[in-house]
């Protein structure tokens, strides 16, 4: 180490510290040395960090603590890695102090020759080829979502439809048409049979003969055989309907007053008669009333069985027009031919004659735009490439311009440095000394190199001699076992006859016993001079760490502490006129100390009186008075700012005035904690791990398609929701109000909640709390305490209501995939408009019919179609797919795709993105794969599909290259493949469909799309965002530590800071969404999308992009987050000042 220790004080005295000539190693350096030339090294260095540090110690104690946590932090800032405090200035020890001018040494500015370790070509492909990739745009709309529902109707009944003709349909020995249409006829017969049954008269009801006649002119209507003209309209649920009234005849009505004047009483009647009477009446009322009661529940049942009746009779009535207007064409057609018939020679004449007319007359114009369209052609592509041309190199010039610009700047910025660091430079060599020899360095550095070789040498050559001689000890060691094996089997024999056999064999055992023992014996003496060895060089490590002198510097400085203290004490008391205490000791404010003795001598400090009109209710608790008491008492914690304690008798300030100086203190340490450039920190490019992942030991890549692969504009969110709202008007008859509400682009966030039975939509965290101020009926939020009212004066939701493991539960649904954000903004407005309106209405049915309309945009095809027309509106990013697509193959990753989506679509989508020869990349593509039954059943079987998309028969033995298959199940793919286990990472946009079985149950990785990580990103980045939650987090700890005061004046203060607390909670939350805040985020718990986030992926990120900033052999380490009871200071203390946990002293009151 001597040769280090004089390079390194060769290299501190070129930095300008003045060391003497008699220092040779670092160990003979003293504090005042040490603090020197760290302050010099840290002007050099940076000069705006060390110009602010005094490179001399200070007289007094506290102002050398405070200049030693002064150079800690700005050796921290400079990037020194290590253990570092005042305590390494003050009471250093050799490695420490040789570790830290080791780090500064090397910190030091060198030639520009020396900076730079790669040629400029290098460093020109790095700056202008390998830029990272460039963050998606923004999109609020945008969530991922699986298309589940997309064809659930459709497979359903086709699956029926296949099951009921392979089991009857077969056996009828009809065509399909034939058996639809029997099928048909027989329901027909069921219902009007169902029908005239419900309308019979029953002999055993009173009162229901308007029921039976609606139901027979019901029956009539049906048959088409109405005498009446009384015709059945259709209706809905938002049509007004007739309603069954109930009507007297006018006989009926005057038999009803005779009976009714004759019941009155007379006047020889007697009070028990009448009562007697009026019981009869009373009674004979209550049966009638149970009677109606029966009637009406009768009622309502036919009511529902004629509705049902109704909806598929105007169903079948609608087919019926349609089959009756193809037979009218077909008769037009069909009578056309009769009339031609009669003359049909002519007819066909005339036929030809225009036929070959037309046809002559298409060869002619075909011919004249034949010599019209080669020209044009010509010119048309000799324009296109002149242009395509043009582009290319006013391209190419644009960006040489932008990089001679980038070349200009830096080269500007790096004379600018160089010359300054010339002048720097200069002066350095002005100032030291001439007759420093560089050579005699040089070769001391090339002897120590030297040495070090041959070294290295002699540790190599003593390895292979131990393992050689490890080797020769295994081979004597097997040998020796062998040869005991043999001898023993022999002598075992002999000493079954001979008895000096059988006691030399005795002796044997015994010395085989006794070598045995002797071997350990050497084996553990070895480890024991080992452990010796170490123990011995930890103990001359620990000597040289000068630990005795450094607790005797201690004590001096501890003594020189108390005598600051004294001094400042007493020129308090001369300030303000106190008399001082017999023992010099602090007096807690409001406590009497009668009949105690001092802690300092154990005489009697005898009586004291009150200090203060308003006492210390906490230190009226603490019993016992001491020397050192750090923040425990106001009247103590005004004088002391600084953290020291010392005796005093000052006059103690209230509690309000004390907590608003608390609070006003801690504001401003918050605003001096945040320091300049903490915002744009988080590279909305990062991937984040939930788990620890080993790029490296993945061989197969597994993708989803819809926004996996291909990422949607927010454009596409307003499509769905003007068409779904289109099919609710029109289709469902909902009124056209409802057209009036257009599409919210920032209303909703994914991963919400809505409460069907309620018709609300809310956020909850991951422990199924509701968070208040974000529950909406409509598109207006619901007060908290309504909220609370709701749910039985709590906002938890209990874990049966809660959505299920596939995001729908019997009460409430939670939105994962993209399509949830027009659904849940169409579901929002449809509300809203029944409730503006007073409509009644039930928000069970409105939730399934606007699911089904959102169903409908996807099983028509709608959405398919509309991206197909327009690839470049509605799909970005598609380069970047190709990047990635392009890198793992490279690289010799096996990929597969499975998606939702039919192959159409997918092909059109990838044909834009990649390229036509996309297939190549995949060695598995399966379509229409009906997610996530194919991860949890296995019953549908692979069906392969040929170039055009039409479905083959033979049976699939293997999964082949360039093949697109169609549904099949995860069983079946793990056998065809042999791809399982950790080796598989999947990545997908939906964590219930694409995830959450392939982590669970069959082990693969996993990874999120999470699309509104970009979003959220730059939220977290700005400055608003930053100083918000970091005064939040300062207002908390202030609360937890100020809370046992209880006094009236202190309870108002709290509460102000409670109100300020949830204004800090709301601007944070609308800094994301203003309705719903952040996605992953509650005021302070994890959302339940973040849960399941966590839960069913292993990493996630913003977009597939991502994978192209990270190598292939990459490692992600989650970053541990300590629980509850891990960290005695969490960031919000170290911060602030606030302990996590109240002094004992000022808690006794609550014990």
């Amino acid at each position: 180490m001597e040769e280090v220790d004089r390079i390194l004080i060769h290299s501190l005295r070129q930095a300008g510290t003045d060391i003497d000539e008699d220092v040779q190693s670092v160990k003979q350096f003293t504090s005042e040395l040490i603090v020197e030339a760290v302050v010099r090294c840290l002007r050099v260095i940076d000069p705006a960090l060390g110009n602010g540090l005094s490179h001399s110690l200070p007289p007094g104690m506290s102002a050398r603590f405070r200049l030693g946590m002064s150079l800690a932090q700005a050796c921290q800032d400079v990037g020194f890695k290590g253990e570092i405090g005042y305590q390494t200035f003050l009471y250093s020890n050799e490695p420490e102090i040789r570790s830290l001018f080791m780090f500064l040494v090397e910190k030091l500015p060198r030639e520009s020759s020396e900076a730079s370790d790669q040629p400029a070509e290098v460093q020109e492909y790095w700056r202008n080829y390998l830029l990272p990739v460039t963050s998606q745009p923004s999109q609020h709309a945008s969530v991922p979502a699986s298309l589940l529902e997309n064809h659930i109707s459709e497979l359903s009944a086709t699956q029926e439809w296949e099951n009921e003709w392979n089991s009857q349909g077969l056996l009828s020995r009809l065509t399909p048409e034939e058996y639809r249409s029997r099928k048909k006829a027989r329901l027909q017969k069921r219902i009007e049979e169902q029908l005239r049954t419900a309308a019979q008269p029953r002999p055993d009801t009173h009162g229901a003969t308007r029921s039976t006649s609606d139901l027979a002119e019901l029956l009539l209507s049906f048959g088409g055989a109405s005498t009446g003209g009384d015709v059945l309209t259709k209706g809905t649920r938002f049509t007004h309907t007739e309603k069954f009234t109930f009507t007297q005849e006018p006989e009926k009505a005057a038999q009803q007053m005779a009976a009714a004047a004759s019941a009155l009483p007379s006047s020889h009647q007697s009070e028990e008669d009448l009562k007697a009477q009026q019981e009869a009446e009373l009674s004979a009322l209550q049966q009638q009333l149970q009677q109606l009661s029966v009637q009406m529940e009768e009622v309502g049942g036919d009511i529902k069985q004629l509705t049902v009746s109704i909806q598929q009779v105007s169903d079948e009535l609608q087919q019926s027009e349609v089959s009756n207007a193809e037979k009218e064409n077909s008769v037009k057609m069909k009578r056309q031919t009769i009339d031609l018939l009669p003359d049909a020679e002519n007819n066909l004449l005339k036929l030809q004659s225009l036929v070959e007319a037309s046809s002559k007359r298409v060869v002619h114009l075909a011919s004249q735009w034949e010599k019209h369209r080669v020209p044009l052609i010509d010119e048309h592509r000799r324009l296109k490439e002149l242009c395509s041309n043009r582009e290319s190199e006013s391209s190419r010039k644009l960006s040489e311009i932008k990089d001679l610009h980038d070349k200009i700047r830096q080269s500007a910025e790096e004379a600018k440095k160089k010359e300054s660091l010339y002048k720097q430079l200069l002066t350095e060599y002005e100032t030291l000394s001439k007759d420093v020899s560089r050579s005699a360095y040089t070769m001391r550095i090339l002897e120590i190199v030297g040495n070090i070789k041959k070294q290295k040498e002699e540790i190599t050559k003593i390895l292979s001699d131990t393992k050689d001689l490890q080797k020769e000890i295994n081979s004597l060691t097997g040998k020796l076992d062998r040869t005991f094996a043999v001898t023993d089997e022999l002598v075992f024999k002999d000493a079954k006859k001979d008895e000096s056999v059988r006691k030399s064999y005795k002796y044997l055992a015994a010395l085989h016993e006794n070598c045995t023992q002797l071997i350990q014996t050497i084996e553990d003496t070895g480890t024991i001079m080992r452990e010796i060895r170490d123990l011995e060089e930890q103990i001359e490590t620990e000597n040289g760490k000068r630990t005795v002198s450094n607790l005797e510097k201690i004590l001096e400085d501890y003594k020189a502490i108390r005598q600051e203290n004294s001094a400042l004490a007493a020129k308090i008391r001369e300030g303000l006129n106190i008399p001082a205490f017999s023992c010099g000791s602090f007096a807690s404010a409001g406590s009497t100390m009668n009949g105690q003795k001092c802690c300092k001598d154990g005489q009697n400090c005898g009586p004291t009186k009150h200090l203060a009109a308003n006492h210390n209710p906490v230190g009226a608790a603490v019993t016992s008075h001491r020397h050192q008491i750090v923040g425990k008492n106001r009247g103590e914690e005004s004088l002391t700012k600084s953290g020291r304690a010392f005796s005093s008798t000052a006059p103690q300030i209230n509690n309000k005035t004390y907590l608003w100086a608390r609070y006003n203190e801690m504001k401003r340490l918050v605003h001096d904690l945040i320091p300049p450039g903490v915002c744009n920190l988080l590279n909305p490019s990062t991937i984040y791990a939930n788990n620890e992942v080993n790029l490296e030991e993945v061989d197969i890549y597994g993708f989803d398609y819809d926004y996996t692969l291909a990422l949607y504009s927010s454009a596409l969110d307003e499509m769905i929701y003007n068409k779904a709202r289109e099919f609710l008007v029109q289709h469902y008859k909902y009124p056209e109000g409802i057209s009036k509400y257009d599409y919210i682009p920032n209303f909703a966030t994914r991963g919400l909640h809505y409460d069907i039975q309620k018709g609300l939509l809310m956020k909850i965290d991951a422990f199924h709390y509701i968070q208040l101020g974000t529950v909406y009926r409509g598109l207006k939020p619901v007060p908290d305490e309504e909220v609370m009212k709701l749910y039985g004066g709590s906002n938890h939701v209990p874990l049966h209501q809660v959505s299920g493991f596939y995001g729908k539960g019997p009460k409430m649904k939670q939105f994962m995939d993209v399509f949830s954000i027009p659904e849940m903004t169409l579901l929002a407005a449809a509300n809203d408009y029944f409730i503006s309106n007073d409509i009644e209405y039930d928000p069970v049915h409105l939730y399934k019919d606007v699911s089904d309309a959102i169903g409908m945009v996807h099983i028509k095809g709608y959405m398919y179609k509309w991206i197909m027309q327009d690839l470049e509106k509605y799909i970005l990013r598609g380069d970047e797919t190709y990047a990635v697509l392009h890198r793992l193959a490279s690289q010799g990753k096996k990929l597969f795709l499975i998606t939702n989506s039919p192959f159409s679509f997918v092909d059109k989508g990838m044909r834009y993105m990649v390229g036509k020869d996309w297939r190549d990349f995949f060695d598995v593509v399966i379509v229409q794969a009906d997610k996530p039954h194919f991860f949890n059943d296995c019953v549908k079987p692979f069906r392969r599909l040929d170039s055009n998309g039409d479905l083959q028969w033979d049976r699939i033995k293997s999964l082949e290259k360039g093949q697109i298959y169609k549904q099949g199940n995860l069983v079946d793919f793990l056998k065809l493949t042999g791809w399982r286990g950790s080796k598989v990472f999947y990545f997908g946009d939906h964590l219930y469909s694409d995830l959450a079985d392939l982590m669970l149950r069959h082990g693969w990785r996993t990874g999120a799309i999470v699309p509104e990580l970009e979003v959220e990103t730059k939220v977290v980045n700005t400055e608003q965002y930053a100083q918000s939650l970091t005064w939040l987090q300062a207002l908390t700890g202030l609360l937890e530590r100020m809370q046992m005061y209880r006094d009236p004046e202190s309870k108002k203060v709290l509460q102000e800071w409670l109100k300020e607390r949830e204004e800090l909670r709301a601007v944070t939350k609308n800094l994301f969404n203003p309705h719903f805040g952040s996605i992953f985020r509650t005021c302070h718990n994890p959302t339940y999308f973040s849960r399941r986030l966590c839960r069913f992926s292993d990493l996630y990120m913003a977009s597939l992009s991502c994978l192209l900033n990270y190598d292939l052999s990459y490692t992600f380490y989650p970053r541990r987050t300590p629980l509850q009871h891990e960290a005695p200071l969490w960031m919000d203390q170290l911060c602030t000042g606030c302990m996590k946990t109240p002094f004992l002293e000022e808690m006794a009151h609550i014990r």
